[in-house]
């Protein structure tokens, strides 16, 4: 009888497991793409060395004024501007050369915004390029115009994890 009773037990079907719950939804958040107009390139983040000279530049090219340009700069704390020129590309053209690097201990998002003096609208306007913790990162500009008069360059930074600036 005892052995009938094991033989049943073992013939007996298990209940079945409860059903396992999928894992909850995790929503990613995109990282906005930058908003580059025309003429406008911008680098990889770099690290390293940021006043080595700028990979546009060329032997024998002409700066202004002497790779000191008139401009009147604008940027928040957070980011430092170690290298700033512009060069001559046609008669009536030339490129700004900028270059921004991440001064705080966290990504940011960089807007930015480049006029001649007292000119409304701006000519270029740069919105969320990211800029990694210890990066710095080319931008350059072809613009119109004299490349001596007076260039606005207001820059603006906030955390990558704010909404972009």
């Amino acid at each position: 009888m005892l052995l009938a009773a094991l033989g049943l037990g073992a013939c007996s079907t298990p209940p079945a497991p409860a059903p396992v719950e999928p894992p909850p939804l995790t929503i990613i958040e995109q990282e906005p793409e930058p908003v580059l107009p025309p003429g406008v390139t911008i680098s990889p983040p770099q690290t390293g060395d940021a006043t080595i000279a700028f990979q546009q530049s060329r032997t024998g090219e002409r700066t202004f004024p002497n790779n000191q340009i008139g401009a009147s700069l604008i940027f928040t704390s957070n980011l430092r501007m170690p290298k700033l020129e512009a060069a001559e590309i046609s008669a009536d053209g030339f490129q700004l050369r900028m270059r921004f690097r991440n001064a705080v201990k966290e990504p940011l998002l960089v807007s930015m915004v480049c006029s001649f003096e007292g000119e409304a609208p701006a000519r270029q306007i740069i919105r969320s390029v990211k800029f990694p913790v210890n990066t710095f990162r080319d931008i350059t500009m072809d613009l119109t115009g004299d490349p001596e008069q007076k260039i606005s360059i207001r820059a603006s930074a906030v955390p990558a994890s704010s909404p972009a600036p």
